[in-house]
């Protein structure tokens, strides 16, 4: 799951980062213009957003992304406690929003509520054979019995089981997993990757994730889908 977090008060965008990182991987923008930017340019299953931006109207980019067709579920950060600005907000387009002070526990709490609205979470269990991913408790399954995955090869196999039958470039893994960190090196991926295969290639007696030589990896497979 990654969120990507628009609010240009450094403290705060790094402090709910910190409090959010054990489950998800977020990536952060510090002004209006930034934040347009990945949003219409990457793919996140949250977007989290300050309405008192420096350059830009928190409420004018809300409509913004909602006129581009982007669907990501959009949790406003507001100091407006009216009614009527609430209105206003979810009118615009926001799927919901906490006003400032806010307490991490209901930032947490309102993050599930929405992706479990937009079916990210709880219901979904990504499935190859008799391997199974669980989103809501990031454990992976062969045959039932638990997988000893980092936190890092966990994410990186829930994103090809997400995009299945995608060639998908080291650039990609980078800014999803990575969030473009510039200490990252494709060395770095390709060691990440190694790890996954050597842990889960022997028990399935195949390789998942395939080589594509000069573009990328590729998980070739029918996903099912476990809604129960």
């Amino acid at each position: 799951m990654k969120i990507l977090i628009i609010e240009d008060n450094k403290s705060i965008a790094h402090s709910l980062r910190q409090s959010l990182e054990r489950d998800y991987t977020t990536d952060l923008a510090h002004s209006g213009k930034k934040g347009s930017y990945k949003a219409l340019t990457n793919v996140y299953d949250l977007i989290m957003l300050d309405l008192g931006l420096p350059d830009a109207d928190g409420l004018e980019i809300c409509q913004h992304l909602r006129q581009e067709e982007i669907k990501t579920p959009i949790l406003i950060l507001t100091a407006k406690e009216s009614t009527t600005s609430k209105i206003i907000l979810l009118n615009a387009g926001a799927d919901d929003y906490v006003t400032k002070p806010f307490d991490i526990l209901e930032i947490k709490a309102r993050i599930r509520a929405l992706l479990r609205r937009k079916g990210h979470l709880e219901s979904k269990i990504l499935q190859v054979g008799e391997l199974s991913l669980h989103q809501q408790t990031k454990t992976a399954l062969f045959r039932h019995q638990p997988l000893k995955l980092s936190k890092k090869e966990f994410f990186i196999l829930e994103y090809f089981l997400l995009h299945p039958n995608q060639v998908l470039n080291r650039l990609q893994l980078a800014e999803h997993i990575w969030e473009r960190n510039p200490f990252m090196t494709s060395n770095t991926i390709d060691v990440h990757i190694c790890n996954l295969r050597n842990k889960i290639d022997p028990i399935l007696g195949k390789q998942l994730i395939k080589t594509v030589h000069g573009d990328g990896y590729l998980l070739v497979s029918d996903i099912n889908y476990d809604k129960t």
